[in-house]
């Protein structure tokens, strides 16, 4: 932000970091004008230094009003205010037609950690930041063109990747296809059984399962299941070929995990 000269100063009584009583401290306080956000208008302001410890301090700056788009008629403006006008009243500066904007060099980060910075210098210093800016802010009204920028710097790492994605679309597509005749196997309704007593169950008919439904879901989606999982829904089928342990279970079941195997975790 563009901003006039400084004006004499005055100073004003602070309180004791420490006990938050005033002392004998004194801290440089002053009005001055300058320009809005956009620079389309004269704004008054007040700024002063404030004790954070016993040796150090920081600089505290508040807009206090827009006075006018023209330059004698916001010195007006500002003397008939009533405040300590310590201000320095000769504006060297001009501001712009309303609606139009400064001229922003957008090689300039305007905002993240190396906000300042030019994308030229983070290009040396952390490339990945402007892979990551132009992956993830290209619709940004405050970094976009920024990002469009930044392409042509990063354009081979951000090549790299698309084929890294492109590769691991293509891979995940192919396992779609393949588990789709697994999940097929498991896409079914299965008997359900309500304890009525000590070691007693009684069937009441078939039903959907929301654990086999979520696996199946996995499934379709090209992604690998857990042997847990597994287990537990090869375990759902072969009981159906005979009681748990018997010559038919373990048949169905060593056959079903054969063709389930693929889509297992290593």
């Amino acid at each position: 932000m563009k901003r006039g000269r400084s004006p004499n100063n005055h100073h004003r009584r602070v309180r004791s970091p420490v006990t938050n009583q005033p002392t004998n401290r004194t801290t440089t306080t002053r009005y001055y004008i300058s320009t809005g956000a956009k620079s389309n208008y004269y704004t008054l302001r007040y700024s002063f230094e404030e004790y954070v410890s016993e040796d150090s301090t920081v600089t505290r700056d508040y807009h206090i009003c827009n006075l006018s788009i023209n330059k004698d008629e916001a010195i007006t403006k500002a003397q008939a205010l009533g405040y300590d006008l310590n201000i320095d009243l000769n504006i060297d500066f001009d501001v712009l037609p309303i609606g139009t904007r400064r001229k922003i060099d957008w090689s300039i980060l305007q905002g993240g950690k190396y906000a300042g910075q030019s994308i030229h210098e983070v290009r040396d210093i952390d490339a990945g930041y402007l892979v990551w800016l132009c992956e993830n802010c290209a619709t940004s009204r405050a970094y976009a063109e920024t990002v469009e920028l930044a392409k042509a710097l990063v354009a081979s790492e951000l090549a790299t990747r698309k084929d890294a994605r492109d590769a691991i679309k293509i891979e995940r597509e192919a396992l779609v296809v393949a588990f789709a005749p697994i999940a097929d196997i498991f896409d079914r309704t299965y008997p359900i059984h309500v304890q009525v007593g000590h070691h007693q169950w009684e069937y009441t008919g078939e039903g959907r399962n929301s654990f086999v439904d979520d696996v199946v879901a996995t499934l379709r989606r090209g992604i690998q299941i857990s042997y847990s999982a597994a287990d537990i829904l090869i375990d759902k089928v072969a009981k159906e070929s005979g009681r748990r342990n018997s010559k038919a279970y373990r048949k169905a079941y060593d056959s079903l995990l054969e063709i389930v195997t693929p889509a297992i975790k290593p």
